[in-house]
């Protein structure tokens, strides 16, 4: 069942009548089989209460969404991207190109949101990433379309150094896009 008018109607209501949230209040984890069951299923009631989690800002943490083969292979191709292209910092806006960046915790501003970590970010509009999508096509169901508007990406994160961290921080304009991207 395609429930999307169902997340967007009510995503735009909680949007005129709710403020913004300001911090990551929680992380839900969940099994990736038991999100889309609950996100598919025809009692929208339980999915709709998800859009209210991640509104309030709550972060949805998909266990065993990928097997072990699908992640080798994503970390091989984005391994194999970052070697061919110079790492750099962009934003994220529609058009962008695919890029890497090593975030080792330099240049951040006082009590701005700091990450010591390896990133990957691929875009579906881009020929670079293609290879990337095609193994999350081929692995996750496609129960959520992608309209006009909305800006699909693929981040990667790894800990090039096993000691990755990601401090807290309140989030800013661009974060409030984001959030609203994931539904």
């Amino acid at each position: 069942m395609n429930n999307y008018p169902q997340f967007r109607k009510k995503w735009d209501k909680l949007l005129k009548s709710d403020p913004k949230p300001l911090h990551l209040r929680n992380c839900l984890n969940f099994e990736y089989s038991e999100f889309v069951e609950t996100v598919m299923s025809d009692d929208f009631e339980a999915a709709a209460q998800l859009v209210e989690n991640v509104y309030a800002g709550d972060a949805l943490i998909l266990k065993n969404a990928l097997n072990e083969e699908s992640i080798q292979t994503l970390k091989s191709r984005a391994t194999s991207f970052g070697a061919s292209v110079a790492s750099t910092r962009l934003r994220i806006v529609d058009g962008c190109p695919d890029w890497h960046e090593i975030n080792d915790g330099q240049g951040v501003p006082e009590g701005g949101y700091q990450t010591l970590d390896h990133s990957f970010y691929f875009f579906r509009w881009n020929d670079t990433g293609k290879s990337i999508f095609e193994t999350i096509d081929d692995t996750l169901p496609k129960f959520l379309e992608i309209h006009d508007g909305e800006i699909a990406f693929i981040h990667i994160d790894t800990d090039t150094c096993s000691t990755g961290q990601i401090n807290s921080w309140p989030m800013q304009k661009t974060s409030e896009k984001w959030l609203d991207d994931l539904i």
